[in-house]
């Protein structure tokens, strides 16, 4: 019996592991309020403003699991605030420090 309850333990913490954090948020929150839920052609706009991507570049994020979207029968409905925190977690691309470029001898010298 302690075997077989220890594997059902394990099998659980692997799922934890493989599914995306947001997915597990959605399980233990509720539903935004209608007004928040838009569709493919508002997500853009709401979270990107007037440089958003193409609504083919936003249904492949959301079809490889990078943006949260509930599902509703056959809508897909997004709330711009989980969106843009799972932006933010995936995509975000934190820039490297430069170099002084004052500080290099020059290459040539002017003769």
């Amino acid at each position: 019996m302690r075997s077989v309850a220890t594997k059902q333990q394990s099998d659980s913490a692997s799922d934890r592991q493989l599914t995306p954090l947001w997915v597990r948020m959605e399980a233990t929150t509720h539903i935004p309020e209608k007004s928040l839920l838009t569709d493919i052609n508002g997500i853009g706009p709401a979270v990107f403003g007037e440089h958003a991507p193409s609504v083919r570049t936003l249904r492949t994020l959301a079809k490889a699991g990078v943006i949260p979207y509930f599902r509703i029968g056959k809508l897909m409905r997004f709330d711009p605030r989980l969106v843009r925190a799972a932006l933010e977690l995936h995509c975000l691309v934190q820039a490297k420090a430069r170099r002084n470029r004052t500080n290099q001898p020059e290459a040539h010298a002017n003769g």
